[in-house]
C-alpha cells in the first residue's frame, strides 16, 4: 500500500501542476481537474467555447488498475509517462493505453 500512496501523491502533484497552467491565448477555456481517489481515476479537461464551438477535451487521464498506472490519455507536450517516471513511478508500473500521435 505504501507504493500506491506514493503513486497517488505523484499523480496528484502532476494533475495539480498541469491544472494550474493556463494555455496562452485560450482565455475562453477553463481547466477542470477530476480526482476520484476512491476509484483511482484522475483526469484533466479543457472546457469552454471558441466562437460557437464547444470545447471539451481530455488533456490527461490516468487510472490505477491492479497496482499499475495506466495512462489513458495524454495530449501534453512533454509525455506524462516521462514526467511520472522522473518523479518516481517505476517504468515497469507504467502502461500506455493510448496510441501516440
Amino acid at each position: 500500500m505504501e507504493k500506491l500512496e506514493h503513486y497517488y501523491s505523484i499523480i496528484l502533484d502532476v494533475i495539480n501542476f498541469y491544472g494550474s497552467l493556463k494555455p496562452e491565448g485560450d482565455e475562453h477555456l477553463t481547466i477542470e481537474k477530476i480526482i476520484d481517489r476512491e476509484n483511482k481515476r484522475f483526469a484533466l479537461f479543457s472546457i469552454g467555447w471558441e466562437n460557437s464551438n464547444r470545447i471539451h477535451d481530455c488533456i490527461i487521464h490516468i487510472d490505477i488498475i491492479d497496482d499499475k498506472v495506466y495512462i489513458q490519455e495524454d495530449t501534453t507536450d512533454l509525455p506524462i509517462a516521462r514526467v511520472l517516471e522522473d518523479k518516481g513511478i517505476s517504468n515497469e508500473d507504467l502502461v500506455l493505453s493510448y496510441m501516440e500521435k
